[in-house]
């Protein structure tokens, strides 16, 4: 028996084999080692049969070798239709675009740029909401327009205002053409550094459960070597496995771009 289908690698910690009679080869795996447990070394094991024992490998593996393994880019791929997409689907997404563009075709360009600018804040204002940030219309305007802000609204006022600042800059190179792969890692780190560079000091930092605090670099996606986070609940990939996942994300995602052409 093989767990996990996992090759060993070069990273193990140490291996053997012992004997023991075929009864009691249920219990082996019992104890502190369970196989997948987030904050122990693995176990791989494997036996060979013979008249009177069961003779197991049981191999340790580097917590290292388990997170390649159980870290595999292949979680975050887009979601396909299985053959093609349905047309009535199809069509109204070409609607859409049609629409979309006689939407703003009558109006003067001065108009049109009011109206984006108005369509930016009202996106950030509500995805700060859902983020349980309430931060108002008229504060967000303020931190634009650089006017004074009141001390207890006025992180929250810069954070949205870094927000639609980064909004506009892209929608300004994508009007320009000069707008990278929205899914490579050029663009996203840009983006990274651009907001982070916006954003007020007080959440310019990270803060980890004991209490230790370490600056955020704009810019700059978690590598090997730096401390591992988690956001609630959620434990994203750990460091040494970001860049793996991220070109995954572009790969693929610019794939599935490609094919719903």
């Amino acid at each position: 028996m093989q767990q996990g289908g996992y090759a060993p690698s070069a990273r193990h910690l140490f291996s053997w084999s012992i004997g023991l009679p075929k009864l009691a080869f249920s219990t082996v795996l019992e104890g502190p080692h369970y196989f997948g447990k987030p904050d122990r070394q693995g176990i791989s094991a494997k036996t060979c049969n013979n008249d009177d024992n069961t003779h197991i490998t049981l191999t340790f593996l580097h917590m290292q070798d388990r997170q390649e393994m159980l870290e595999t880019p292949g979680r975050i791929e887009p979601c396909f239709f299985e053959e093609q997409i349905p047309a009535e689907l199809a069509d109204l997404s070409v609607d859409i675009q049609r629409e979309a563009i006689l939407l703003g075709k009558g109006l003067h360009p001065d108009s049109a740029a009011e109206l984006a600018d108005l369509v930016r804040l009202m996106n950030c204002y509500y995805s700060n909401l859902i983020e349980g940030h309430n931060t108002r219309p008229r504060d967000i305007e303020k931190a634009l327009a650089g006017a004074e802000l009141e001390d207890k609204t006025r992180p929250l006022a810069l954070e949205a205002r870094a927000h639609v600042i980064v909004q506009r800059a892209i929608d300004e190179m994508y009007q320009n053409g000069t707008m990278p792969i929205p899914t490579s890692v050029e663009f996203l780190t840009w983006v990274h550094k651009a907001f982070y560079d916006e954003m007020p000091e007080e959440f310019q930092v990270i803060e980890y459960p004991n209490g230790t605090q370490e600056p955020i670099i704009p810019g700059h996606m978690r590598q090997d070597g730096d401390a591992e986070v988690a956001v609630g609940r959620h434990h994203p990939p750990s460091s040494a496995r970001v860049a793996v996942f991220m070109e995954h994300f572009d790969k693929r995602f610019q794939i599935a771009a490609r094919s719903s052409s």
